[in-house]
């Protein structure tokens, strides 16, 4: 997440969306607050609005209802593609040691839908709407982009709050997922997996396996 004073934004990072990248580029900004983040880059945006106030530890209380008031916004991706890409991510980067147990990508996903504890804890397995609702399951965000359409949304984005012009998407955390085509890492038991695992989001967006753009784009039903 990215909280910005100057420009009054609230960033939410969803893992393996283009996040770090985007975190990269925001905090290169003047007013960047990192007072009151969690210890987890990847706190929703619930969670963030519960518990921001107690962060202030008897800073003002309009400071705190100024920054509820932040535009809020973040991006999402096709979870086939996503949940290829995270992946390839822990295979190449190797992060945690139980990744040596894991056989191939369909073994992860296999093993993910029978309840794998350290596969479904990983704050990339949740959906990414979890990121984004309230108590109400509602999307509570200003705008909402897609990974799909990341640099035309950033611009959209960058006009709305008035960020400097010169800002630019560096590749950060990237994968070699983000050369390679996902559909042909699938066979039909892992796009089932995928399908039935994040089912809201991507009836919600429009996605399909065979292709990554989503039919429902979010980014146009909110921007001017």
């Amino acid at each position: 997440m990215v909280i910005n004073d100057n420009y009054k934004f609230i960033f939410v990072h969803v893992p393996k969306v283009a996040g770090s990248s985007l975190t990269h580029v925001l905090r290169s900004l003047p007013g960047d607050n990192r007072f009151l983040l969690a210890k987890t880059k990847h706190e929703t945006l619930q969670e963030f609005c519960s518990m921001h106030e107690c962060r202030f530890s008897g800073k003002s209380k309009e400071l705190s209802k100024e920054i509820s008031s932040y535009f809020r916004f973040g991006f999402v991706r096709n979870p086939w593609s996503r949940m290829y890409s995270l992946y390839r991510y822990l295979d190449e980067s190797r992060p945690r040691k139980e990744i040596d147990t894991i056989k191939s990508f369909k073994n992860f996903l296999v093993l993910s839908e029978a309840g794998e504890k350290w596969i479904n804890k990983l704050h990339s397995m949740r959906s990414q709407l979890d990121f984004f609702v309230d108590g109400n399951n509602t999307i509570n965000v200003d705008f909402l982009g897609h990974y799909e359409f990341l640099k035309e949304d950033f611009n959209c984005v960058s006009k709305l709050l008035l960020l400097p012009e010169y800002l630019s998407l560096p590749r950060k955390n990237s994968s070699s997922s983000s050369t390679a085509n996902y559909i042909d890492f699938y066979d039909d038991e892992m796009i089932s997996i995928v399908q039935r695992r994040f089912a809201y989001e991507i009836d919600l967006f429009g996605y399909k396996f065979n292709s990554p753009f989503p039919a429902n784009r979010f980014s146009r039903a909110v921007a001017p």
